[in-house]
């Protein structure tokens, strides 16, 4: 089912969205729980590069490092932790924090965007959120139909 729910949520949103992240996160801990460690770390690395795009859009600042996109990266480093690659394990952690500080100090430059682009830009945002559960909803579907 996770596979499944993997698909289509890669076909309706992309791989930059926090729901393809959160998916690969349970499907990774599915195979650590089976003992497919070496599936999960896979799983989990894919995660974490998909976790990195898709924060772009969500949290703000060092919040970024903290909140469910930082979770592919605290369960990756964990495995191997217990597989016992350490120095792995604290490289993941340390760049899944350090993004988050970077984000925080880049936030507090001056927005390189026009009024009137930044207008455009929460305009559009707005749109697509406002669609995208409809779009989800429409992919989904067993039988198109005419409506």
């Amino acid at each position: 089912l996770y596979r499944e729910a993997l698909a289509t949520t890669r076909r309706c949103f992309g791989d930059a969205h926090p729901a393809t992240v959160n998916i690969l996160n349970n499907l990774a801990l599915l195979y650590q729980d089976q003992g497919r460690l070496a599936d999960a770390v896979s799983l989990l690395r894919q995660a974490v590069a998909t976790a990195e795009a898709a924060r772009q859009t969500a949290a703000r600042g060092i919040e970024r490092s903290f909140t469910e996109f930082g979770m592919p990266a605290k369960t990756l480093a964990a495995i191997l932790g217990a597989q016992g690659d350490y120095s792995a394990a604290t490289a993941v952690l340390e760049n899944s924090l350090a993004r988050g500080l970077l984000d925080e100090i880049a936030a507090r430059r001056p927005a390189a965007l026009t009024p009137g682009e930044v207008a455009r830009r929460d305009r559009l945002t707005a749109d697509l959120a406002r669609i995208q559960p409809r779009v989800f909803f429409l992919a989904t579907k067993r039988e198109p139909s005419d409506a």
